[in-house]
């Protein structure tokens, strides 16, 4: 079921104010209201070795175990139901609601948030080099961005590897200024970079983040063979019905070409909303 709504004027949305760039090259160009990134843009590099780069810095907590977020090509049969949002697969949980962020001029969908009770989790995939992950870089450049405009970031370690803490400052209705709570989170897949934002209490116990972990963890990158510069965001598109879909025109693949091979999620049996946001 999809329901419109508009977003609360909340932390999120000075987060976006502080951490765009009018320069056009940064990952988030009219991301979402709940968080943007300044990141540099690179010339696209479609030749040489296409092998899968190495997860970046210290890896996962345990590296003994297999973990996500998992690439198209590997994705584990778990019988998990996702999602399918084009370049994203999301796993679904009993009680979360998920929110397709929405551009507000376009239409598209620039994000898409798991929200569970007061905490939540964005999420973005990005086309990445093929000889290197961005995430290491992408951290120091957050870092550098949130600390410039008064806020704290210390990199620290997290069950889906490297992680940055931080508080973002924003405005109060009284004049003053308080600083928010946020973690950012990523993993560096074949070609890809899948960057999460934990907001709430999530930024900072670890009880109310586990969950969003696991969403992070279970989701299923699909980066497709089309040619895209480095830091430049996956399409994402609004989840269909493959069945119906298919049978109207007959392909059996999707507005990108990709074959509907995946069932819709089970909206009604995980208990979850899914509401758009403009």
């Amino acid at each position: 079921m999809f329901r419109r709504r508009k977003n609360e004027d909340d932390v999120a949305d000075d987060l976006a104010d502080d951490l765009a760039d009018d320069s056009g090259d940064d990952l988030g160009d009219d991301l979402t209201d709940e968080v943007t990134d300044d990141l540099t843009d690179e010339q696209t590099d479609d030749t040489g070795d296409d092998s899968s780069p190495s997860r970046d810095d210290e890896g996962p907590a345990d590296p003994g175990l297999p973990q996500g977020p998992w690439d198209v090509e590997d994705a584990p049969d778990d019988g998990i139901t996702r999602l399918d949002l084009g370049s994203m697969r999301i796993p679904g949980l009993p009680g979360m609601e998920i929110q397709v962020n929405l551009d507000e001029a376009g239409g598209s969908v620039v994000a898409v948030t798991a929200v569970m009770g007061p905490s939540s989790l964005q999420l973005q995939a990005f086309a990445a080099p093929r000889r290197e992950g961005i995430w290491g870089e992408v951290r120091r450049e957050l870092a550098a961005e949130i600390t410039r405009d008064g806020g704290l970031a210390d990199a620290e370690d997290s069950p889906t590897g490297p992680s940055l803490r931080a508080k973002i400052p924003f405005p109060q209705p009284n004049g003053a200024t308080a600083l928010a709570p946020v973690r950012f989170i990523g993993t560096d897949g074949p070609r890809w970079f899948l960057r999460g934002v934990l907001t709430g209490p999530a930024a900072t116990e670890p009880a109310a983040a586990e969950p969003l972990l696991g969403v992070f963890t279970g989701t299923v990158v699909v980066r497709g063979s089309e040619a895209h510069a480095p830091r430049e965001p996956l399409l994402l598109r609004l989840p269909v019905n493959p069945a119906d879909a298919a049978a109207e025109d007959g392909s059996g693949v999707d507005s990108q070409g990709r074959p509907m091979d995946r069932d819709p999620l089970d909206i009604s049996g995980t208990g979850q909303q899914i509401t758009e946001i403009r």
